[in-house]
């Protein structure tokens, strides 16, 4: 477990999930990582290694859904991504490299390391050279539903919390073994998430889009990831 004085207190006031995206800013994409910066805002986004070892940023392995063209990343090439797939506001995918040089420290970042057939060995030692430049440590933490992508990178100088959703809720069976737990909305009041924070552990909440969810979590988390909602509601429910 970690305290709060290992995390940038700008964890604490609300996390853009995707970047701060909007109706004209798609998740995940340059413009809506731009928007985050622009706002003093710590953000979120999701990583996944194409097939010639890029980190690409993605929510999801298919891109079907953004480019409207289906594909995965882990069976493409960078070149072949560019060349096909594009987000719905004409721009590419975002590398990783070149988000973390468009922010330059400015804000810190959630990075999820997604795994897709197993591949956490070879997404976290792709992804981990890409952080070697970054001076403080508190602007990184890495995140991951797979807990052996946490454990592949035990020996970086970033905090590492376990994302836990309500459909795998047995993996909250390995909630001390990192620094904080990530979860779904609907674990707030799970007792085993209960009991961890009372015993001192940090807690973040995901996805928190409506009042309704964000009244709902107030006061039962440390941290929230949110989207869709203003920045000041987000705040001052913490």
């Amino acid at each position: 477990m970690k305290n709060k004085n290992d995390f940038d207190p700008r964890c604490f006031l609300g996390i853009a999930h995707r970047g701060f995206h909007d109706e004209v800013r798609p998740e995940n994409s340059m413009a809506a990582f731009e928007n985050a910066v622009a706002h003093d805002l710590m953000f979120e986004c999701d990583v996944h290694l194409t097939k010639d070892g890029e980190v690409l940023v993605s929510h999801d392995s298919d891109l079907l859904r953004m480019s409207k063209k289906p594909g995965k990343i882990e069976e493409l090439t960078l070149e072949q991504i560019r060349a096909e797939h594009k987000l719905p506001d004409g721009s590419d995918y975002p590398l990783l490299k070149d988000v973390l040089a468009m922010v330059d420290e400015r804000v810190p970042i959630v990075v999820e390391i997604k795994v897709v057939d197993g591949n956490y060995k070879q997404i976290v030692a792709a992804t981990l050279p890409l952080l070697s430049h970054i001076k403080n440590p508190k602007n990184i933490t890495l995140i991951s539903f797979d807990p052996r992508a946490l454990k592949a990178a035990k020996k970086s100088p970033f905090t590492r919390g376990l994302l836990i959703c309500e459909a795998k809720k047995w993996v909250l069976i390995c909630r001390n073994r990192f620094d904080y737990l990530d979860i779904e909305t609907s674990l707030v009041d799970d007792k085993r998430v209960v009991s961890y924070r009372k015993k001192g552990g940090l807690v973040n909440v995901w996805t928190v889009e409506t009042p309704k969810l964000l009244s709902s979590v107030s006061g039962k988390v440390d941290m929230i990831t949110f989207q869709h909602l203003p920045i000041e509601d987000v705040r001052k429910a913490h």
